[in-house]
């Protein structure tokens, strides 16, 4: 793999693909994350229960994939350059020609991409479901020895969308109208996505 990319681009990336990695090391395939030089570069991070893909452009001059450890963040964000340039070769990623990184996993051991759920859709405003968001997530448990009650519950039925979470001791609920098909509870960490 070689290519060459916008720092700031790839490092902004990184920032919200490093939240996917899995904080525990019990399987190595998931404690790094994927790039993979096509078209485009695409990243991709996953902890076995949520996923995140990445797509950005970048100039490939030779296509392949590499899985770097989550540190490869804090690397790229202290670049001083412009413009980062990476290459691979047995194991190894080169990082503008001075800097190199040991693979985490082979590539092919990483998670494949997850397959999307396409009757789980709902159609809604941004600011509709933003405002719904903020009135439920005070009420989310952030004790994990409870894991359900760790995500709000994002129920559809016909054209109504309503938010549901509990801590155990509180309940909040708030309903949104949109177009929607079914139901599913979605992690907390994931609504605080940026």
């Amino acid at each position: 793999m070689q290519i060459s990319c916008n720092t700031k681009e790839l490092n902004s990336a990184l920032e919200k693909a490093v939240r996917f990695v899995s904080k525990k090391g019990y399987l190595p395939s998931i404690t790094g994350i994927l790039l993979e030089a096509t078209d485009r570069l695409t990243i991709r991070a996953t902890d076995l229960e949520s996923y995140i893909t990445i797509t950005m452009d970048a100039s490939i001059f030779e296509g392949g994939m590499f899985v770097v450890p989550k540190e490869f963040r804090d690397i790229v964000k202290s670049l001083k350059t412009d413009t980062v340039n990476l290459h691979t070769f047995e194991g190894t990623l080169t990082i503008n020609n001075t800097l190199t990184v040991s693979e985490v996993t082979p590539p092919d051991e990483f998670p494949p991409p997850l397959k999307m759920n396409r009757d789980f859709a709902f159609d809604v405003s941004t600011h509709d479901f933003t405002s719904a968001l903020k009135r439920v997530l005070p009420s989310v448990s952030t004790d994990d020895s409870r894991l359900m009650l760790t995500g709000v519950l994002v129920e559809m039925e016909g054209f109504d969308l309503t938010l549901i979470s509990t801590d155990g001791f509180r309940l909040a609920t708030h309903g949104v109208n949109g177009v929607c098909l079914s139901q599913s509870v979605q992690p907390l960490r994931l609504l605080y996505q940026d």
